[in-house]
């Protein structure tokens, strides 16, 4: 089972025996709002991105020129790996996935998923089966977990914008990183 605590910021992969894995995330304004339940039903390594219908009728200076997606690999938002929320058959559009903005882990910003840096979420891909259930912490159960202060960590951040023709290019030089055996990524089992 996942616990994510979006008022403090943590995500919590809980083991058989109750002891549990603790990473730091950054959340975005919207997901901070999410009270339900969900289960991973799709996880994707260098996943693609595309923006929401309602992230462009939001924001379409910020993610309008994204309409179309964008390919995975280094510089893709949802970084090294996702894994996909799904409430019964039908996408939240949440998600749990890496992410290359170091400074948004411990913040609320962006729009609505739950970010995590990119080792975390490669070291937690094989480790989460499909049909995971992730739990959502309420503001009361934070408080009375963490503590007022680190329930209330971190601070609204603006949206960071790239210009297409960066992020394109980025993506189209990068692409996904292919590992060799002299790497040490997959005898570490990544």
């Amino acid at each position: 089972m996942i616990e994510a605590d979006l008022h403090a910021k943590f995500l919590y992969f809980i083991q058989n025996d109750g002891m549990a894995w603790r990473f730091p995330i950054g959340v975005g304004r919207q997901g901070l709002s999410m009270s339900y339940d969900t289960v991973i039903k799709r996880k994707e390594q260098w996943p693609s991105w595309t923006p929401t219908q309602n992230m462009l009728k939001r924001e379409p200076e910020i993610y309008g020129e994204y309409r179309n997606g964008v390919p995975g690999g280094l510089a893709n938002p949802l970084g090294a790996r996702a894994l996909y929320l799904y409430q019964g058959n039908r996408d939240t559009y949440y998600r749990i996935h890496g992410t290359n903005d170091l400074g948004s882990i411990g913040n609320s910003g962006s729009a609505g998923c739950i970010r995590m840096f990119n080792h975390d979420v490669i070291f937690l891909f094989p480790k989460v089966p499909m049909q995971t259930r992730v739990t959502i912490r309420d503001y009361a159960d934070s408080v009375a977990i963490e503590g007022e202060a680190v329930a209330n960590r971190g601070r609204e951040l603006p949206p960071t914008y790239v210009p297409p023709e960066e992020l394109y290019s980025a993506a189209a030089n990068s692409g996904p990183p292919q590992f060799g055996a002299a790497s040490g990524v997959e005898s570490l089992g990544y």
